[in-house]
């Protein structure tokens, strides 16, 4: 019975050893499909797969250091091409000055305020100003003012308050403005204001009055003018029945609340409302006016309007 070279095992009629698989004939045992293989072959394998595996770990890591080189070395001789094509394709724009025009100022002038009671002066001078050491008082010109709104100016400077109060409802005049110049363009300016401080108002006497051949209401001042020299008169009427055939009436002016003292005559025709200027021969203070019809005429009844502006002061009072 023939055995098993390598187990001892007897065979039979086997190909191979049932035990170890080796080969009847004495060849080297090998694993068939449902038995173990050899220890020492199965170390063998190992080391074999673990000696290519290391092979094939070594071979890809130089793949790797090779191929990172050769990119490196790619990128910094391209660098100094991309810099020299972005620098030619952008170029840096050049800043462009703005220009900025400062509009020259108009200096201001300065401005100082006087009050002038009626018929008083001043002499305009450099000293009511702060002005450099080289302006002298010759080197100014004055504008000539003839009665602009109640003060006279002469190219001196001289300032003379008129004695006019345009609106008796207002304490002063409204301002003038007196400007000089000097040579180098400095402008010196004062503003003017001419006035007493006080106001009167005009109005219908409560009851109608008897003078002589006329009955009928007065204009009453409040408080009365003193030292006047006259006034404006807008006076007109329009009638309502009767007839009136001249055109000259008389006005009169109620002296120191007592005296009736006639102070000239005026034309009117009905319909027409007109500025008329009543001018005393003296001063007079007064209280009350009145407007009579022409001295002929015949039976009549009017609607009248009375309006007083510009009082005239005595100046030298």
């Amino acid at each position: 019975m023939p055995f098993c070279k390598n187990c001892g095992k007897e065979l039979t009629n086997e190909r191979f050893c049932p035990n170890c698989g080796t080969p009847a004939n004495g060849g080297e045992p090998f694993q068939t499909q449902n038995g173990p293989m050899d220890p020492r072959r199965q170390k063998g394998l190992l080391i074999g797969v673990i000696a290519a595996a290391a092979i094939l770990i070594l071979l890809v890591i130089i793949l790797l250091i090779d191929s990172s080189g050769k990119n490196r070395n790619s990128v910094q001789a391209d660098l100094p091409e991309m810099t020299a094509v972005s620098t030619t394709a952008i170029p840096t724009p050049t800043p462009t000055a703005t220009i900025v025009v400062t509009p020259t100022p108009i200096p201001q002038p300065d401005t100082v305020t006087i009050n002038l009671g009626y018929g008083e002066g001043y002499q305009c001078t450099i000293e009511d100003f702060n002005l450099p050491d080289s302006v002298k008082e010759g080197d100014v010109t004055w504008p000539t003012l003839l009665d602009d709104a109640g003060v006279i100016c002469n190219t001196r400077g001289e300032l003379q308050a008129t004695n006019i109060q345009f609106d008796p409802t207002s304490k002063y005049n409204s301002s003038v403005y007196v400007n000089g110049h000097t040579s180098d363009g400095i402008q010196l300016q004062y503003e003017v204001i001419v006035g007493d401080g006080k106001t009167y108002s005009f109005n219908w006497s409560d009851t109608a009055r008897n003078m002589k051949t006329v009955h009928g209401y007065t204009y009453v001042a409040t408080p009365e003018v003193r030292h006047c020299l006259g006034f404006t008169l807008m006076f007109g009427y329009d009638l309502n029945s009767g007839k009136i055939t001249g055109k000259n009436w008389s006005v009169w002016v109620r002296e120191n609340g007592d005296t009736w003292v006639f102070v000239g005559d005026i034309s009117a025709t009905e319909g027409d409302y007109e500025y008329h200027d009543i001018v005393f021969d003296q001063p007079i203070t007064f209280s009350e006016l009145i407007v009579q019809a022409p001295k002929e005429y015949n039976q009549f009844s009017a609607s009248i309007s009375y309006d007083v502006t510009n009082l005239v002061f005595y100046a030298g009072r």
